[in-house]
């Protein structure tokens, strides 16, 4: 199977299930509580690739005090992007 089949399939996977009813919203932002001016952002159907690329990113911005990401499991293609600011 080649990457742009694979790809492919990731996007008709999250199609089906919009038919079926689940909700997969591209970004989901979700406040944390623990953390003052702190917000994890769920990224769906993007890996290691993006959140890392996003993580170093934020981290040269002055206002940034933490960023940081993981991926809940391995199977789900899904990446959680944690961030605090100054403001």
């Amino acid at each position: 199977m080649s990457l742009t089949e694979d790809f492919r399939d990731k996007f008709r996977s999250a199609s089906i299930n919009e038919k079926e009813g689940k909700n997969m919203r591209s970004v989901e932002i979700i406040p944390v509580p623990k953390m003052q001016n702190g917000k994890t952002y769920i990224l769906h159907l993007e890996d290691h690739t993006l959140g890392d690329l996003l993580r170093i990113f934020l981290l040269k911005k002055k206002e940034v005090k933490f960023a940081g990401y993981k991926m809940p499991h391995p199977l789900f293609d899904r990446v959680e992007i944690k961030v605090q600011t100054t403001t």
